[in-house]
């Protein structure tokens, strides 16, 4: 588990992880008081190898803090 920072003008981060891979289940939501008004919650989180995505609604319009938490790496 972790945070990390979707940034000012972009909707996603990308988070690398070496045990993650495309099957993996990662969960993530917003987690600041004072949310972006327009990235307000996660709208996708697409895992790879050895990395996953989070994909917010909107481009952000101040930093925004995200925490995120592998449920299941499926390492095979």
């Amino acid at each position: 588990m972790g945070k990390v920072s979707i940034a000012t003008g972009a909707a996603s981060v990308v988070v690398t992880h070496p045990l993650v891979n495309s099957t993996s289940k990662v969960v993530a939501q917003v987690s600041q008081a004072s949310a972006d008004g327009t990235l307000l919650r996660v709208e996708r989180v697409t895992p790879a190898a050895g990395s996953f995505t989070i994909t917010g609604t909107a481009n952000a319009t101040a930093d925004t803090e995200v925490a995120w938490e592998i449920v299941a790496l499926n390492v095979t």
